[in-house]
């Protein structure tokens, strides 16, 4: 029976996923018996797999991941100047479509030389050659009913992503049936360049000024964990509707490639990808890095957060990336995911007809009712013009709910506080941030100098 996109309903909370190893050495019995409880552990329901093209991945592997409701993504990431054919292809994707996969990446970064040589790149016509060979690639899916995602592309790149992205969308539509060229994916490398979560939100509507290799000052543009709202408008104009997206390599600074001589468990790491969870999973988060302000919601067209990476075999390059050691010894990012799901997600009670378990046995995640809340000693105090003239910068910029009542200011996600402890004590402002609320104090004493709000803070907000 043939399948599309529109057939697969993504539970919004199960977006999160995982890739597996960086080569595709770990697919036997003794791998998946020995991690699959660990991805499970995680609460992930993703996993990207490398896929060769001259072997299968074991058909037991696959079920094993399906059965335990993971989905798999499969990425043959082979170079532009491979001599892979689709039809050499066709019995792999046949059988994996037998197998239960549903979700195939062909090629990886076509818009960089290092995948087509230095012969190739030179050569004209590059968006026509790329189609040229991705089109059968995706027909050739597409017969087995397999849903295929237009390769990751380098953000920024040798040939600027986002313009490669829609030249080959628009090659595509005046070469194929819109209907069927709306059944592909997009992915995109959701790295962060060390940016904040929030970094380009808004794409290109609001950041009309960031054109392709310039970046103008006090603007933003695609290279961060936003990358996909840029891709998504593309593919809305193009293709007539929103299209679905998968992340790839989510949390990561950069190219893994480029990164093997860093750490990337930090705290600051850490923070950052409970933070992107926690925001798939439907909270309202702050961003770890610049506090006061709260990650906007991730568009529901990502049906797949996929973060790298879960391990590596002892001495890889790529294992101080990982997130369990080859013994598997959490890294700090992976404890943090763990107690996190724990607290959330498993339901410690053991009557299995508790009224107050869904069905899927999680509990609901923290969501405020507020982004921002500012509380104000009193109503005489917000009349008073001097002192209200000393916090409009902050309101201009920020445009929070204005009150007076602590329980009120529970419901949001940021509290700022105004006044000091004669008016709101630090026991009372420890209640508030119990209740998961990130809480700072502006002093009256000090408001002239801290509520002349940090342009350079102002210029990542990403308000409306």
């Amino acid at each position: 029976m043939e399948h599309t996109i529109k057939d697969h309903k993504i539970n919004p909370a199960k977006r999160f996923g995982l890739h597996y190893f960086p080569d595709s050495l770990h697919y036997g019995d003794q791998d998946i018996e020995k991690w699959l409880p660990k991805i499970k552990e995680l609460g992930a329901s993703w996993l990207v797999l490398i896929a060769e093209e001259k072997r299968a991945i074991p058909e037991g592997f696959i079920k094993s991941l399906i059965k335990s409701e993971i989905t798999p993504i499969l990425h043959f990431p082979f170079f532009c100047n491979s001599s892979v054919s689709h039809e050499e292809l066709s019995p792999l994707l046949e059988a994996y479509s037998h197998w239960g996969v549903k979700y195939v990446i062909f090629f990886d970064k076509p818009n960089q030389r290092s995948s087509w040589g230095n012969i190739e790149w030179a050569k004209e016509n590059l968006i026509e050659r790329f189609i040229d060979k991705f089109l059968p690639f995706f027909r050739e899916a597409n017969k087995y009913n397999l849903i295929t995602a237009f390769p990751p592309l380098e953000p920024g790149g040798e040939y600027w992503d986002t313009i490669f992205l829609q030249e080959s969308l628009e090659l595509m539509k005046s070469l194929i049936p819109l209907e069927q060229l709306n059944e592909i994916l997009l992915s995109a490398y959701a790295w962060n360049h060390d940016r904040p979560i929030n970094w380009g939100s808004g794409g290109f509507e609001r950041w009309s000024m960031a054109k392709p290799y310039f970046t103008p000052l006090n603007s933003q543009d695609q290279r961060g964990f936003r990358i996909y709202e840029w891709y998504q408008s593309i593919g809305q104009n193009i293709l007539q509707q929103n299209p679905s997206l998968l992340l790839l390599q989510t949390g990561m600074p950069g190219d893994p490639s480029q990164h093997l001589n860093n750490s990337v468990n930090s705290k600051i790491h850490s923070d950052n990808v409970l933070s992107i969870l926690r925001s798939l999973a439907g909270e309202n988060v702050y961003d770890p890095l610049f506090p006061e302000e709260v990650i906007e919601p991730i568009s529901e067209q990502v049906i797949s957060c996929n973060f790298w990476l879960l391990s590596t075999e002892k001495g890889d390059p790529y294992q101080s990336h990982a997130w369990f050691t080859p013994s598997q010894q959490p890294s700090l990012t992976a404890q943090f995911v763990l107690n996190w799901h724990q607290e959330n997600f498993l339901d410690s009670s053991t009557d299995e007809t508790s009224d107050m378990a869904d069905e899927d046995n999680q509990s609901e995640p923290k969501i405020f009712s507020f982004t921002r809340y500012l509380l104000l000693p009193s109503l005489e105090w917000l009349l008073n013009n001097e002192l209200r003239t000393l916090i409009q910068t902050y309101i201009e910029t920020y445009h929070p709910i204005l009150g007076f009542s602590l329980e009120e200011a529970k419901k949001a996600a940021v509290v700022t506080v105004v006044g000091d402890e004669t008016d709101f004590s630090e026991e009372q402002l420890d209640q508030i941030r119990q209740n998961g609320c990130f809480v700072s104090r502006i002093s009256l004493e000090k408001e002239s100098r801290i509520l002349d709000v940090n342009m350079e803070q102002k210029n990542h907000a990403t308000h409306y």
